[in-house]
């Protein structure tokens, strides 16, 4: 059993997580899974609730999903998913970004 611990920060509106087939942690744990099973995982959803930074240090990494919003990552409505990734790239966790999380990284 792995004894690690990743967060998922999920990149979608909460309605678009209620739509079938929105919430990408899901896939993302599936995939994990597929490789190598029993990793413990946490989901944030930065748009729907406030970040902890408190608890960051108990995490071996981190995972940026994708995003179906129709706006780019660089505009107001992103702010929540930004400061997320600033507060990580600060304490240096090692990333994986996907689709939208790519863009996030540019910009930060």
């Amino acid at each position: 059993m792995s004894g690690l611990r990743i967060l998922i920060v999920e990149g979608n509106l909460p309605d678009l997580i209620a739509a079938p087939g929105y919430l990408d942690a899901d896939q993302f744990k599936a995939a994990f899974d597929a490789l190598e099973p029993f990793k413990d995982y946490h989901v944030s959803e930065p748009y729907a609730t406030n970040f902890e930074t408190c608890s960051l240090g108990q995490f071996d990494g981190v995972v940026f999903t994708g995003s179906g919003v129709n706006w780019g990552v660089d505009v107001k409505e992103s702010a929540p998913l930004r400061t997320v990734m600033q507060h990580i790239f600060k304490i240096d966790l090692p990333v994986w970004v996907s689709c939208n999380g790519m863009h996030l990284a540019a910009v930060v």
